[in-house]
C-alpha cells in the first residue's frame, strides 16, 4: 500500500497513466478541490478509481473515465 500526497494536477496525471485515459479526456477533467482524496486500487483486472473526477466538458474524442476493457 502507498500513500501519495500531491496536488490535483499530479493526481490526475497518475490516474491518467494507471487507467489509460486519452489526453482529450484528461484535459476535460477538473482538478480535485483542496484536501479532496481519491483512492486508486490495483486488482486482478487492472486499476480502478473510487469515484470519477468532475468533468467540465465532454472529451473531444468521446472517451470516458471508466475503461470498457483493458
Amino acid at each position: 500500500m502507498y500513500l501519495v500526497v500531491t496536488h490535483g494536477l499530479t493526481m490526475r496525471l497518475l490516474a491518467r497513466r494507471a487507467l489509460g485515459w486519452s489526453v482529450a479526456l484528461f484535459e476535460a477533467l477538473s482538478n480535485p478541490a483542496c484536501c479532496e482524496d481519491r483512492i486508486l486500487t490495483s486488482g486482478p483486472s487492472g486499476w480502478t478509481l473510487d469515484r470519477p473526477f468532475e468533468q467540465w466538458r465532454p472529451a473531444s474524442d468521446a472517451s470516458g473515465q471508466i475503461p470498457t476493457t483493458r
